[in-house]
């Protein structure tokens, strides 16, 4: 897979995935600034969530309390959406005419297709040749389908198959096929990234390892098709840039042996997680590492949301729907002054079509609500839609801050003591608001 560069901080980024070896390429674009956090601890129970719509509080509004005499004021609002994206400008089905991403495959130049979603400006691309590749847009979101051989289909898997190509033809660089989406420009006080996949069933059941010819067949360690979902920074006046990924990955969920054939009708979902960078244009293997998920094995199920949430300093968290799957108070990642977001899709199964669909990227500024004022013994509760719920101790100096990361906003925010809520704030709030406890 060939990596291209283009003027005007353009940074290509290579990333191994950690399903089958694949290797990605993911892009930046221009711009910084990554407010911390305030301090403080978040326990968070959610059981459900939703598409974030949100609303802003702009007056310090109190509400009813107990006879103690207790009301939460606002300090400060939170905000809106940085950035909304759904996905669902309609498109027509649209053939990728051939490889982009440098285009190792024939002579053809790159291809892109410019994809303007409510003024988001995503570039659709894919390394994919010789098989075949094609995208829609509809009210469900972008889909990809790469029909990962040819057809009418002659045998000759070299030619006509994508995965079989990229392992046997071409120097055993990759396994896979890829498909994807990058959106440049996000707004650098951004915190939170969230976007939405569903990755359909499909029955790899008497897949065969790398055959081809016949049948289904596949490349890597098993039959696998992934979701991935990344945040790639990179630094205008270095050239340095550096990326994470988490990935979600429907594989056959039992194998006759070690590189052997699918016996399973029924597929099991994996999450991985990991780091690259490139030092002056370079590619480093040491920045690019495997990070530990706290569930790497889910239970099938078609959609989920994939959540990055960072201030590229005090904080680093990754999500997958309600499962916090990597905390760190540190990032894995430098910071930088360009962000930028990729959704992809990669898949190792010839003589296949296989598709993912995407839907509702949304980017938030902050991750946190703030409660001052708070007592020994109180506790700060921020509950949302479908059952979401957080909660935070106050820190020494009687501030909690809450982790909302995967719900920021149309919030409830309550102070308990004893087990006992004494005061809940009017209003429903988004991240970043400030609230304060104070007797009346």
């Amino acid at each position: 897979m060939a990596s291209t560069g283009t003027i005007f901080a353009v940074i290509i980024v290579a990333v191994v995935i950690l399903v089958g070896g694949a290797v990605g390429l993911l892009y930046l674009y221009p711009n910084v600034a990554h407010p911390s956090p305030k301090g403080g601890t978040t326990t968070t129970t959610p059981t459900g969530s939703t598409t974030p719509t949100g609303s802003t509080t702009t007056s310090p509004t109190t509400n009813t309390t107990t006879s103690r005499g207790y009301s939460l004021q606002l300090q400060q609002s939170g905000s809106q959406a940085l950035l909304n994206s759904s996905l669902t400008t309609p498109v027509s089905k649209t053939y990728f005419k051939y490889d982009g991403l440098g285009n190792d495959f024939g002579n053809n130049p790159s291809y892109t297709y410019n994809y303007n979603d409510s003024g988001n400006n995503w570039l659709l691309q894919g390394d994919f040749e010789p098989g075949t590749a094609y995208f829609n847009a509809n009210s469900s979101g972008v889909s990809f389908y790469d029909q990962t051989c040819s057809t009418p289909y002659y045998g000759q898997p070299l030619r006509e198959c994508g995965p079989y190509f990229e392992w046997n033809g071409n120097s055993f660089e990759e396994n896979v096929s890829e498909l994807s989406g990058a959106l440049y420009g996000v707004p650098t006080n951004a915190q939170v990234f969230s976007i939405y996949v569903t990755l359909p069933y499909y029955n790899f059941n008497g897949c065969e390892y790398n055959v081809s010819s016949t049948g289904c067949s596949y490349e890597g360690y098993g039959p696998t098709i992934s979701g991935i979902w990344a945040l790639d920074v990179g630094n205008s006046a270095t050239g340095n840039s550096y990326s994470v990924a988490v990935s979600l990955n429907e594989f056959c969920s039992q194998l006759s042996s070690s590189f052997g054939t699918c016996v399973s009708s029924t597929n099991d979902l994996s999450v991985g997680l990991g780091t690259a960078g490139f030092v002056n244009g370079q590619y480093q293997p040491s920045l690019s590492r495997n990070l530990p998920v706290n569930v790497q094995s889910l239970r099938y199920t078609p959609t989920h949301k994939l959540t990055i949430a960072t201030d590229l300093h005090s904080y680093f968290e990754v999500w997958v729907d309600n499962v916090l799957e990597y905390s760190n108070s540190t990032s894995p990642i430098a910071a930088g002054n360009n962000l930028a977001l990729n959704f992809y899709q990669f898949d190792n199964v010839d003589n296949m079509t296989l598709g993912t669909t995407w839907k509702n990227v949304t980017v938030y500024a902050n991750s946190r609500i703030f409660v001052s004022g708070l007592s020994s013994g109180m506790t700060a509760v921020a509950t949302g839609a479908n059952g979401f719920n957080a909660t935070a101790t106050a820190n020494s100096t009687g501030t909690a801050t809450i982790d909302v990361s995967n719900e920021p906003v149309n919030l409830t925010v309550s102070v308990q003591q004893n087990g006992q809520t004494i005061a809940t704030y009017s209003l429903s709030v988004n991240a970043g608001t400030e609230l304060k406890l104070a007797g009346t």
